[in-house]
């Protein structure tokens, strides 16, 4: 689980509780058991939150 609480409020912190959400949901591939599998986001950044999120991914490479 991973929480975006309060210190992210400010629109420039954002794209660093993306980069950190995607590194606990990412990293080792989701095969352990300390893998991020939900994300809480205050709503006050939700919209941001998830654009910014759904670009991140579109730029992950999966494989060679």
């Amino acid at each position: 689980m991973f929480v975006v609480h309060r210190h992210f409020l400010h629109l420039s912190s954002v794209g660093q509780a993306v980069a950190l959400a995607h590194r606990a949901l990412f990293t080792n591939a989701a095969q352990n058991c300390t893998a991020g599998s939900r994300t809480f986001v205050h709503a006050k950044i939700y919209d941001e939150f998830l654009r910014r999120s759904v670009e991140l991914v579109r730029k992950r490479v999966v494989g060679n």
